[in-house]
Protein backbone atom coordinates (compact mmCIF):
# COMPACT_ATOMS: atom_id res chain seq x y z
CA UNK A 1 0.00 0.00 0.00
CA UNK A 2 1.54 3.28 -0.79
CA UNK A 3 1.16 6.69 1.49
CA UNK A 4 1.79 9.43 0.24
CA UNK A 5 2.87 12.39 2.51
CA UNK A 6 2.68 16.00 1.53
CA UNK A 7 4.94 18.86 3.34
CA UNK A 8 2.28 21.59 4.58
CA UNK A 9 4.69 23.77 6.05
CA UNK A 10 6.41 25.03 2.29
CA UNK A 11 2.95 25.40 0.93
CA UNK A 12 2.04 27.57 4.27
CA UNK A 13 5.53 29.52 4.50
CA UNK A 14 5.59 30.30 0.47
CA UNK A 15 1.58 30.63 -0.63
CA UNK A 16 -1.18 30.95 2.13
CA UNK A 17 1.08 33.53 4.70
CA UNK A 18 2.16 35.76 1.48
CA UNK A 19 -1.62 35.89 0.41
CA UNK A 20 -2.86 36.46 3.73
CA UNK A 21 -0.27 39.17 4.04
CA UNK A 22 -1.47 41.26 1.02
CA UNK A 23 -5.04 40.87 1.90
CA UNK A 24 -4.68 42.57 5.07
CA UNK A 25 -2.38 45.28 2.78
CA UNK A 26 -5.09 45.26 0.73
CA UNK A 27 -7.20 46.37 3.30
CA UNK A 28 -4.98 49.30 4.59
CA UNK A 29 -5.88 50.50 1.00
CA UNK A 30 -9.15 51.63 2.52
CA UNK A 31 -7.68 53.39 5.28
CA UNK A 32 -5.70 55.74 2.89
CA UNK A 33 -7.47 59.12 2.16
CA UNK A 34 -9.13 59.18 -1.34
CA UNK A 35 -7.12 62.30 -1.65
CA UNK A 36 -4.40 60.30 -2.19
CA UNK A 37 -4.76 58.42 -5.70
CA UNK A 38 -1.28 57.79 -5.85
CA UNK A 39 -0.96 55.97 -2.89
CA UNK A 40 -3.54 53.99 -3.40
CA UNK A 41 -3.10 53.29 -7.06
CA UNK A 42 0.53 52.49 -5.90
CA UNK A 43 -0.54 50.06 -3.49
CA UNK A 44 -3.31 48.39 -5.51
CA UNK A 45 -0.84 47.74 -8.66
CA UNK A 46 2.30 46.52 -6.36
CA UNK A 47 -0.94 43.62 -4.85
CA UNK A 48 -1.65 42.87 -8.02
CA UNK A 49 1.70 42.65 -9.61
CA UNK A 50 2.62 40.33 -6.34
CA UNK A 51 -0.21 38.51 -7.10
CA UNK A 52 0.30 37.80 -10.29
CA UNK A 53 4.26 36.60 -9.77
CA UNK A 54 2.94 34.51 -7.35
CA UNK A 55 0.11 32.72 -8.93
CA UNK A 56 3.15 31.96 -12.18
CA UNK A 57 5.85 30.51 -9.34
CA UNK A 58 2.75 28.27 -8.13
CA UNK A 59 2.05 26.89 -11.43
CA UNK A 60 5.79 26.40 -12.57
CA UNK A 61 6.22 24.56 -9.69
CA UNK A 62 3.18 22.63 -10.17
CA UNK A 63 3.48 19.30 -12.26
CA UNK A 64 2.40 19.34 -15.60
CA UNK A 65 -0.46 17.18 -17.11
CA UNK A 66 -2.10 17.38 -20.21
CA UNK A 67 -5.94 18.80 -18.94
CA UNK A 68 -6.28 22.00 -17.21
CA UNK A 69 -6.47 22.06 -13.43
CA UNK A 70 -8.78 24.33 -10.99
CA UNK A 71 -5.23 26.92 -11.03
CA UNK A 72 -4.76 27.51 -13.97
CA UNK A 73 -8.40 28.80 -14.76
CA UNK A 74 -8.21 30.58 -11.51
CA UNK A 75 -5.03 32.80 -13.13
CA UNK A 76 -6.47 32.92 -16.50
CA UNK A 77 -9.24 34.29 -15.11
CA UNK A 78 -7.97 36.72 -13.32
CA UNK A 79 -5.95 38.13 -16.11
CA UNK A 80 -9.17 38.63 -18.28
CA UNK A 81 -10.72 40.63 -15.28
CA UNK A 82 -7.73 42.75 -14.92
CA UNK A 83 -7.27 43.30 -19.27
CA UNK A 84 -11.04 44.13 -18.71
CA UNK A 85 -10.34 46.91 -16.63
CA UNK A 86 -7.91 48.71 -18.41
Amino acid sequence: MFEFRRFRRSHIVQTYLPSTLLVLASLASLYVPSDLVPGRMTLCITTTLTVMAMMTTVLDNAPSTSYLKVRELTFKRLLNNYELMY
